[in-house]
């Protein structure tokens, strides 16, 4: 087994729907030196999802992955949700942090990476961690509540997490983050996206101004839609450090052809052909951050605000 607390550690957080799925399934396969999750407390009871099942089940064990995660006692959700709210300090986070991740009884590796948007809440507290680095990708809001939209989960008539929100089974929302709004209750779903993309990056944003040589950001689009050489190239010297090699940069190209996690359903439009409320509605809830980021320059945006 590793010694989880002192093996080099990155942790790639972002506001979900930007590739981690992809980051952490694939990038341990660039070395034996490498060890990469995606989300590892998350289940997934669909076929193609069989394997990973059955090793999460295994190490982590039914009771801890699936009866005190939905008590609200384990998983990194319920951590994060917790931790926002200050519910605890940052030593009683790492404890729960560092306990669960031991269970993974992983062989030794150089290095660990997690790919795991539910750990929005304690990037200070991993940054605290010895040897541990952080990741921070950004999406366009415009493209990111489309592919929530058309993905269904989050806020949809069948998320369970935000219906009966108790206990493990909540979802982020101002209530569960501190934040008093009454108006949410009125917001529609595509308004909830909206507030939570700015709520996340928000935090991510301001992460950032620390100026903590241990943290780095990356955007979706370059890596994932331009499939920019030099941005690629940039991510793995961040991410891996000493255990980098030129020869990664054309082995996650080549990974790059293959999507993980892709919608497969488009009922809801790409932001072109929204009518103006949406994009108004969009603007209101992520206007500034939006802009800050260098997205939402586009005359026909811009046009649409009018």
């Amino acid at each position: 087994m590793i010694d989880f607390k002192n093996i080099n550690k990155l942790f790639i957080i972002s506001s979900g729907r930007t590739g981690t799925d992809f980051l952490g399934k694939n990038i341990g396969y660039l070395s034996n030196s490498i060890y990469s999750i995606h989300q590892p407390d998350v289940i997934n009871f669909t076929k193609s999802r069989r394997k990973e099942l059955f090793f999460k089940l295994t190490n982590l064990g039914f009771i801890n992955i699936i009866v005190l995660k939905f008590l609200g006692i384990k998983g990194t959700r319920n951590l994060s949700l917790k931790r926002v709210k200050n519910y605890f300090e940052k030593e009683k986070s790492l404890k729960k942090l560092i306990d669960e991740r031991k269970k993974l009884n992983l062989n030794p590796v150089n290095l660990y990476i997690e790919a795991n948007w539910q750990l929005f809440g304690i990037i200070q507290d991993l940054l605290s961690l010895k040897s541990s680095k952080v990741i921070l990708i950004f999406r366009d809001p415009r493209n990111w509540v489309t592919s929530w939209m058309n993905k269904g989960g989050w806020y949809d008539n069948k998320d369970l997490l935000s219906k009966i929100n108790v206990l493990g089974f909540k979802r982020i929302t101002p209530q569960n983050v501190g934040i008093y709004n009454p108006e949410w209750k009125n917001y529609t779903r595509f308004q909830k996206l909206c507030w939570v993309w700015n709520y996340m990056n928000s935090n991510f944003y301001n992460t950032l101004r620390e100026n903590n040589k241990n943290v780095r950001h990356f955007f979706f689009e370059d890596i994932f839609m331009k499939k920019d050489k030099t941005t690629i190239r940039n991510f793995l010297q961040f991410a891996l450090d000493d255990y980098f090699k030129e020869e990664y940069v054309n082995k996650m190209l080549g990974m790059l052809q293959n999507k993980v996690n892709e919608n497969t359903q488009e009922e809801f439009p790409k932001w072109p052909d929204w009518d103006k409320k949406y994009c108004r509605d969009l603007h209101y809830f992520c206007g500034d951050l939006m802009q800050k980021l260098g997205y939402g320059n586009e005359p026909e945006w811009l046009e649409k605000l009018t």
